[in-house]
């Protein structure tokens, strides 16, 4: 049975959890959660127990108990909820199957920038290609020459 552990203090070491849970059984694992970004101990742990009956026993000894100056939560972990995915705004609802897809963009966008993969430097938006070479006209003749 796999147990969580929470409100630990950053300066424990996995020996101490694993002493303090070994009281009441056998540890077979220990999961203790570290920062993606400092690296720095969470103050989360997963502790799995094989024996039910061992962990029942952890679970009423050392819920609410202190460790390392800190009173402790000990749990029986629950399965993580299912997120969301994709990026922000999407709530996975369903679309009609004639809808339009999406992505597909609306009428007259144009990117800010061109990239320059096969379409010359970078212009901002406002600058037209035909601005530098032979085909510019003017708006004058632009209208009676079509």
């Amino acid at each position: 049975m796999e147990l969580f552990v929470g409100n630990l203090p950053f300066s424990i070491t996995e020996q101490e959890i694993i002493v303090a849970f070994s009281a009441h059984g056998k540890v077979e694992s220990l999961k203790m959660l570290m920062d993606r970004f400092s690296g720095r101990f969470r103050g989360i742990a997963f502790v799995v127990m094989p024996d039910e009956s061992e962990a029942r026993a952890a679970i009423a000894a050392l819920n609410d108990s202190e460790l390392g100056g800190r009173s402790i939560r000990v749990d029986q972990s629950r399965e993580r909820p299912a997120r969301l995915s994709g990026a922000g705004g999407s709530f996975e609802r369903s679309r009609p199957a004639d809808a339009r897809p999406r992505g597909s963009g609306r009428a007259g966008f144009r990117p800010r920038f061109e990239n320059s993969a096969g379409r010359g430097d970078f212009r901002p938006h406002g600058i037209s290609r035909q601005r530098e070479g032979a085909d510019f006209r003017d708006a004058q003749s632009f209208g009676e020459s079509q």
